[in-house]
């Protein structure tokens, strides 16, 4: 079972912070601390794991005036809201959710004296209709919620000032949503607030643009661990998370690996792992590294893989692929060695039984995601597009590279993935 992690990155040099799966004592604390730092949430979520209700927050720098106000009926929210107007506190981020047979509400405020709206239940026609008209006057929608009430498809949204450029698009699905996104984004207009949500059996996605001509950054439906080590790398790069989304997608295809060092590649295996779960998450899969452990076999740290063909492997290769310690059925090992011989970025032939890939220590970044790619049942394309290039991974072109729609069925109904 899994949480899905998505978020909308745009341009920033500011303190940021991240702090997520926290029962509401633990949150709170750490609102209250966070804004004693000059940090401000921007961004709030929440969901249930179990019977416990938990919540994540995204903070940017800020020394103005913040509030939080959760749980909620719509009544009470309204009347928070028509209370804190006038302090000169506005509502950025509108959340809801169900507790038992209640709906409820959470709101994060900051501060300003700028013009405002609130608008809630409305069905869509309503809404949109509301939308432009309060567009008109100039007012921009800052945060938007879709939620299902007996069979019908509600919508809220809360507004600030502005005169800026904007754009809302709903109930689309990830190809004609991401689509959007692309077209956009050369118009100068960027993603602010991203929803998910379902309507029938189908997953939806809903969008707030705003004008903007800064960096951007999209990254949809990640593993806990990918979410995190995506946020480290684009923080690096001065993209700041605005806007996060979880939601508990159930089992997931998923593949355990374990890790198997004869010697440390050059890229670090962190950044293989991290590489690899990039365009494994884009097809619905998780991948989960079970174990790592240190193996002194120098007599097979420059392993003989032969042709390196399925089915067909040499006595080191039989040798090497015998230590499985931890490992369970259709779990996969990989093995860090110094070289292959004859020498490859790695081999995917395994002994029966035994399934999983040596990786050299020159290998590039996607050699961990192509080599498992192989041992799912993946064969080579001459695409530098696609992670199963033939042509070398360090050749792959506009990163992170594809997988399409059949490499995807393959993979997920190899038995070496596990519904997790």
């Amino acid at each position: 079972m899994a949480f899905a992690y998505s978020g909308v990155w745009r341009s920033g040099s500011d303190p940021y912070y991240l702090w997520a799966n926290a029962d509401w004592t633990n949150f709170k604390a750490k609102w209250e601390s966070v804004s004693q730092q000059n940090l401000r949430l921007v961004d709030i979520e929440t969901y249930k794991q179990g019977n416990t209700r938990l919540w994540s927050g995204v903070w940017r720098s800020g020394s103005d005036g913040y509030y939080l106000w959760v749980n909620a009926d719509w009544n009470n929210l309204v009347a928070k809201w028509q209370e804190l107007a006038p302090q000169n506190l506005r509502l950025i981020t509108l959340r809801t959710y169900v507790e038992g047979n209640t709906r409820l509400w959470a709101g994060v405020w900051r501060g300003g004296s700028d013009g405002y709206y609130l608008w809630g239940n409305a069905d869509w026609n309503n809404f949109r209709a509301k939308w432009e008209q309060l567009a008109g006057q100039g007012l921009r929608l800052v945060d938007i919620e879709a939620y299902d009430v007996g069979g019908t498809q509600l919508w809220a949204g809360a507004w600030r000032a502005g005169s800026d450029a904007y754009y809302l698009w709903v109930n689309a699905d990830w190809n004609n949503f991401r689509a959007k996104w692309q077209e956009l984004a050369p118009q100068g207009l960027r993603l602010t607030r991203i929803k998910q949500y379902q309507i029938g059996n189908q997953w939806r996605y809903a969008g707030i643009w705003r004008q903007g001509t800064d960096g951007y950054y999209l990254w949809m439906n990640a593993s806990w661990e990918s979410f995190v080590a995506k946020w480290q790398e684009l923080a690096a790069q001065n993209l700041r998370l605005m806007d996060m989304h979880v939601d508990w997608i159930g089992t997931v295809p998923t593949v355990r690996m374990h890790v198997k060092v004869l010697t440390n590649p050059t890229i670090s295996i962190d950044t293989m792992v991290t590489r690899m779960r990039e365009v494994y998450e884009s097809a619905g899969m998780q991948v989960q590294v079970a174990s790592t452990e240190n193996l002194n076999l120098p007599t097979l740290n420059d392993v003989d893989v032969g042709a390196c063909t399925m089915g067909s492997v040499t006595a080191e290769q039989t040798q090497l692929f015998a230590n499985r310690n931890n490992v369970g059925a259709n779990e996969l090992t990989v093995y860090f060695v110094r070289s292959t011989v004859p020498p490859f970025n790695g081999c995917a032939a395994f002994p029966a039984g035994r399934p999983g890939a040596v990786v050299a220590q020159g290998a590039t970044q996607w050699t961990v995601g192509h080599e498992l790619g192989h041992v799912l049942g993946l064969p080579h394309v001459n695409d530098n597009n696609r992670l199963m290039t033939g042509n070398g991974t360090g050749n792959i072109t506009n990163p992170p590279p594809d997988l399409i729609a059949s490499e995807i069925q393959t993979m997920q109904n190899s038995p070496f993935t596990i519904d997790l």
